[in-house]
């Protein structure tokens, strides 16, 4: 049987070789390796989400197109990183799942990668677009873990 995710997890690894994070200056594939991991001990194991969530930047950072992800990973999974890339806000409950590891991650460093006044702007950014993905309070227990750590790390920067 073909492992999609580790295929996806390469596709990715080989599409942001080369690139750092904006802040931190660490590897970028380190950071959808990180998304997909949250989901994973979040207990999801739906393979089309894994791999969605290792190439959810590659059509917003790269240079490989939909038509490429959709002929090397099928509709399913183009559809989801497309939902996931800037500036479409996700829409359907896989792909705000994944939204909400990649949240989780971002959010676990900002502000000791990017600065407070930065940090302070990302995350009320962030917990709007929390509160647009799920207008009527979160649905799972990783939506409601994002909403809780985003709110957390604004309390902490409170202080």
């Amino acid at each position: 049987m073909i492992d999609r995710a580790a295929i996806a997890a390469s596709f990715a690894e080989a599409a942001h070789r080369g690139q750092v994070r904006k802040f931190s200056g660490g590897p970028y594939i380190r950071h959808p390796g990180r998304v997909a991991d949250i989901l994973r001990v979040a207990g999801y194991d739906d393979a089309d989400m894994i791999s969605a969530a290792y190439l959810h930047d590659v059509i917003e950072d790269t240079g490989v197109t939909y038509p490429v992800l959709e002929c090397v990973f099928g509709d399913d999974i183009a559809t989801l990183v497309a939902e996931l890339t800037k500036p479409n806000q996700p829409r359907t409950d896989r792909a705000k799942l994944i939204k909400c590891a990649d949240i989780m991650d971002n959010v676990s460093t900002i502000w000791l990668d990017a600065g407070r006044e930065y940090a302070a702007q990302y995350l009320q950014q962030k917990l709007q677009q929390l509160g647009a993905m799920y207008p009527d309070g979160s649905n799972s227990k990783l939506s409601a873990d994002a909403f809780k750590m985003v709110q957390g790390e604004i309390a902490r920067m409170a202080k």
